[in-house]
């Protein structure tokens, strides 16, 4: 009953959850018809998306929670995951089921009931304030998946696992995805400059993570290895202190490992294009070091020596009929030629110049939308490519600029002296 009238000045919201009430008399009915096998997908979509835009919270949140902190002996974080009013603390879904839940509700309202082709930073949340939606993003309910995969980190290094693996990474990926313009930012998002709130749990999530990319394999058609990827490219992207704890721990020697395990060997080409979900993990993983560039020098600097500029300029020239290849590895060159280091390598090899000039005139528009949601200057090099400069002009003027040749001048011009 409270929970109807919690509805009644939005009539549509009071429409979904009348029709919610009257389908399911229980909550635990209604959460098994969402992950009944025989239900039809659209079924199970408008099903989801009336349980995630239910306001206010319902026991769906207190239920599900419980499940995931079924075994775990750690205190409770807080009042979401007490059972509801008159509730048993009976635990009715399994570990695997619970996570299905969160993916299928939060999914359901970014408009992808499987949580595989989500991108956290495209997609925009549909949920008003209060909702289960809302509630399945809070900081306990991250926590809580992230202690479940503490729990189950000595299966998931042994292999095993590998479908409950998926889904926690499929959970979280949708628990970081962007509020609607004109909510609250995330709770792992600084508010302010200079904000040092949460920075435990900010770094516990960037570990796990990281953690979680290392020990992945290629396995399930690399869907883990993407989710773990997205995940890591939305944190660094929005906050500063992930980006920063993420270079710390190494979390650019990784993602430069995972790009050159799928873009070096003599079968690449046939391997890119057979393989489901190879190519997006080349893009995500070029995304994810575009990513970290932003902040301290030390950022471009520790990328620029990873030579990760002949990493880009291979891709361009072996993929670039691919987009979204093409235009990530031009957006990476553009990320590390930042270093003064890496221009001068650029001037000794401007066969480099010469590919990303060539990926520019192949795909005009991608590769400028490609290089403009970044927080990082423009370097010059790609500045003067995106201006249609010719190749051998902007080496030499990479050149001139980092002082490895003068420029030429006919006649010496004697200073001025100033009196």
């Amino acid at each position: 009953c409270f929970w109807l009238l919690g509805c009644a000045r939005e009539p549509a919201l009071q429409t979904r959850a009348m029709a919610w009430a009257v389908e399911f008399p229980s909550v635990e009915g209604g959460l098994r018809e969402l992950l009944s096998p025989y239900a039809r997908p659209e079924e199970i979509y408008e099903r989801a998306l009336n349980c995630a835009h239910l306001v206010p919270v319902s026991p769906v949140v207190p239920l599900i929670l419980g499940c995931l902190a079924a075994g775990d002996g750690s205190p409770k974080r807080g009042p979401l995951m007490a059972p509801p009013p008159g509730g048993s603390a009976d635990v009715p879904f399994a570990a695997l089921e619970a996570l299905t839940l969160i993916v299928r509700i939060l999914g359901a309202d970014v408009g992808d009931l499987s949580g595989d082709d989500v991108d956290p930073l495209a997609v925009k949340s549909a949920a008003p304030a209060g909702s289960i939606a809302e509630a399945l993003r809070s900081q306990d309910a991250v926590l809580m998946v992230v202690d479940l995969m503490h729990r189950y980190l000595p299966a998931f290094e042994r292999q095993q696992e590998q479908h409950l693996r998926l889904e926690a990474l499929r959970a979280l990926l949708l628990q970081l995805s962007v509020p609607p313009p004109g909510a609250e930012s995330p709770w792992w998002v600084e508010g302010d400059i200079g904000h040092g709130g949460r920075g435990e749990n900010r770094r516990r999530l960037v570990d796990m993570t990281i953690y979680m990319l290392r020990h992945v394999n290629d396995e399930l058609g690399f869907r883990s290895k993407i989710a773990a990827l997205r995940c890591l490219h939305c944190l660094a992207f929005l906050s500063p202190d992930c980006r920063a704890h993420a270079m710390q721990v190494g979390c650019a020697e990784l993602v430069a490992a995972v790009l050159r395990a799928q873009t070096r060997g003599p079968q690449v080409t046939a391997r890119l294009v057979q393989l489901p979900g190879a190519e997006t993990t080349i893009v995500f993983a070029c995304r994810t070091l575009v990513a970290l560039a932003p902040g301290p020098r030390k950022h471009v600097r520790a990328l620029g020596e990873l030579g990760l500029e002949r990493d880009a300029g291979d891709l361009m020239q072996r993929f670039l009929q691919y987009r979204q290849v093409a235009t990530a590895a031009f957006a990476l060159l553009g990320s590390v030629s930042y270093d003064e280091e890496v221009g001068a390598r650029i001037v000794a090899s401007p066969e480099l110049l010469v590919h990303a000039a060539m990926v520019r005139e192949r795909w005009p528009k991608d590769t400028e939308e490609a290089i403009l949601p970044h927080w990082q200057p423009m370097a010059p090099t790609i500045k003067a490519l995106i201006d249609r400069v010719d190749p051998k002009d902007i080496a030499r003027m990479v050149a001139t600029a980092a002082g490895v040749v003068r420029s030429p001048s006919r006649t010496p011009v004697t200073p001025r002296r100033s009196w």
